[in-house]
């Protein structure tokens, strides 16, 4: 029987040595800091994780890291080891601890390797790690090699807000007096605490102080006040364009609340009456000349810097000011032609509106040109000589006027660019600004005979027939 039982001793596996402290397997606790709090240690480090890392601040910066997973393993990944005869190993267990005076709970083959595998895998790794030194939880002090003492990561130059409020707060004894000046000139507060005159226990003393407002201000700054806010600011800009006399602006007849900001430009003129215009559009005005297109009046000398000025300022800052060739469709083309046609007219001191021209219908079109082929040929009197300094060769209205009675109303836009290049050579082909006056006087003087708007604005061209 002896032997028997000898035979079975040998076929047991020898089993590790069990203390009590080797029973409790640690527990890792997430919320906190993955690391180990120390090098020779599988105790997990004590402080909160900082900014979504895995570990605090002081071994968030350590060159070297022992991640507390790596080296207490996931219990379900580990293989159980077999023991052939549970029975023995518990009466083993019972002998060795009775032996030791150690009152302990039984423990299953399965935990006993488990806790043994765990003590060899904590081995292994801390036998692997470099001969470094790592930061314990009462040092603050940067990491730095045994071999060579020399600095391998620099701390951080200045103190952030939780080193001086929370349950982490730094004690006094570890904050450093040239690291929290460096902290305070970083903060641009130095007109609030003198750095010069007062000690460590003051310049944290302000510190707190200085935090606990800013947490008091953020507080009182709430998404309603801030959304009410951002309200009133839009609600500014638009109104500043609202009061704006013109609607559109004068070159791409954009609106004025589409003009981007980036470009938008207005004053205040002379009417006491705010213009606003496309900072691009100013450019090409003020090659030709420096007059409001709205109201004929100069644009004032301190208007004009402040143009250059601003123009200037997109150009250091690399942006174009200058317009890509415009992809127009035909309404935006005949409309830019009624307004350049009409601005003409404007720059020979007169006041107009190329709406006037526009709202005319078929029948109106052909009665203007029937009258202005007469003012011009008959009712004006006027000799060769001075035909041919205001029109180029004397002649003008080539076409047929019982031509012109047979377009219908489907050819109206037809009829609207004859009259308009008509319109365009007498305020543009006169030898001097006088002729070039003469010839928009007459065909404003048609204009004012079928458009009623025309002719209370303009009643001195208006011609009353005593017939």
């Amino acid at each position: 029987m002896g032997n028997n039982l000898g035979n079975n001793n040998a076929n047991i596996a020898p089993q590790p040595h069990i203390f009590p402290q080797q029973i409790q397997q640690p527990q890792i606790d997430h919320t906190k800091c993955l690391s180990v709090a120390k090098k020779n240690s599988i105790i997990q480090c004590n402080r909160h994780k900082k900014n979504g890392s895995d570990y605090c601040g002081v071994h968030g910066n350590a060159k070297v890291i022992v991640k507390i997973t790596d080296i207490i393993p996931n219990q379900n990944q580990v293989q159980p080891y077999n023991i052939n005869n549970n029975a023995h190993n518990n009466a083993h267990n019972n002998a060795h601890n009775n032996a030791h005076g150690n009152n302990i709970v039984m423990m299953s083959p399965n935990l006993t390797y488990q806790i043994q595998k765990v003590e060899n895998n904590v081995i292994n790794n801390i036998n692997n790690l470099p001969n470094y030194k790592l930061l314990d939880d009462d040092d603050d002090s940067p990491m730095t090699d045994i071999n060579d003492n020399k600095k391998v990561m620099p701390e951080s130059l200045y103190y952030e807000k939780y080193d001086f409020m929370g349950r982490n707060a730094l004690s006094l004894s570890k904050i450093k007096i040239s690291k929290l000046k460096s902290t305070i000139t970083n903060l641009g507060i130095t007109n609030i605490v003198n750095i010069a005159k007062s000690d460590k226990s003051n310049i944290v003393k302000e510190l707190r102080n200085y935090y606990a407002k800013m947490e008091q201000f953020a507080l009182k700054i709430s998404i309603k006040q801030f959304t009410r806010f951002q309200a009133h600011a839009r609600g500014f800009l638009v109104q500043r364009r609202k009061r704006c006399v013109n609607n559109e602006d004068f070159c791409t007849l954009d609106s004025k609340y589409e003009i981007p900001s980036l470009y938008y430009f207005s004053y205040n003129d002379i009417d006491k009456f705010a213009y606003c215009f496309d900072i691009r559009s100013i450019v090409q005005l003020i090659k030709h000349e420096q007059i409001n297109p709205y109201n004929r009046n100069n644009i004032p000398p301190i208007v004009i810097a402040k143009m250059h000025k601003r123009i200037d300022q997109l150009r250091w800052r690399g942006i174009i000011i200058e317009y890509d060739k415009p992809v127009l469709t035909p309404e935006q083309e005949f409309r830019n032609k009624m307004l350049l046609v009409f601005h003409k007219f404007d720059a020979l001191d007169n006041y107009t509106n190329f709406e006037w021209f526009a709202k005319l219908d078929i029948k109106k079109l052909k009665d203007l040109y029937t009258i202005a082929e007469d003012i011009w040929a008959y009712r004006a009197a006027l000799p060769m000589q001075k035909k041919m300094q205001i029109r180029m060769h004397g002649i003008a209205f080539h076409t047929d006027k019982y031509l012109i009675k047979t377009i219908s109303e489907n050819n109206k836009r037809y009829l609207q660019n004859i009259l308009l290049n008509e319109f365009d050579k007498f305020v543009s082909d006169g030898v001097t600004r006088d002729d070039r006056k003469l010839g928009a006087m007459l065909m404003l003087t048609a204009l004012v005979e079928v458009s009623p708007e025309a002719a209370a604005a303009l009643p001195q061209f208006v011609q009353i027939n005593l017939a």
